[in-house]
């Protein structure tokens, strides 16, 4: 990735900490992260997800491109009303081209209580791959909290992280 990106901290710091390029320098650069985030929103692009996974998507609900660090999570919501209707989640991990201790993105229940959940999927960091979760109105997703102890100085990968919304039906 550039240098030049501009990354903003997300928080607050009891439910996440990660950075994300800027929405503001994003739409204002071009290049590759806006290639790709322009991409990830396109028409085209939610017709092919549309066709190979056969839903009735209308469009994108929230796209983020994410830098993770050593000590980086984010917690499992203690309400559920974010997640209130069924997606498609689309992650892809860059930059991972080792094995990791943490960073994984974990989808569970909705009935799950927020101290106990186990994980109905576990996305796990793999450079360059595509993963497609397809959730139920209330399953909630985290990211598992990348381990500082057993990271390199300076590591850090990249997910690319975009939520599509289905048709209502009537």
């Amino acid at each position: 990735m550039a240098v030049d990106v501009e990354w903003e901290e997300v928080g607050p710091a009891q439910q996440r900490h990660y950075r994300r390029v800027s929405q503001q320098w994003a739409e204002s650069e071009g290049g590759v992260i806006h290639e790709l985030l322009h991409l990830m929103s396109s028409t085209t692009f939610v017709r092919m997800l549309a066709d190979c996974t056969d839903l009735q998507l209308t469009n994108y609900s929230r796209l983020e491109l994410q830098q993770w660090r050593p000590g980086d999570y984010t917690l499992l919501p203690a309400s559920r009303e974010a997640y209130g209707s069924a997606r498609l989640e689309a992650v892809l991990y860059a930059g991972a081209s080792r094995p990791l201790c943490g960073g994984h993105t974990s989808y569970v229940a909705p009935e799950d209580e927020p101290d106990c959940p186990d994980a109905l999927v576990t996305v796990p960091p793999q450079n360059n791959a595509l993963s497609l979760v397809y959730c139920d109105a209330g399953a909630a997703a985290f990211t598992k909290y990348y381990a500082r102890l057993a990271a390199r100085p300076h590591d850090c990968f990249y997910i690319l992280a975009c939520t599509y919304t289905e048709r209502a039906e009537c």
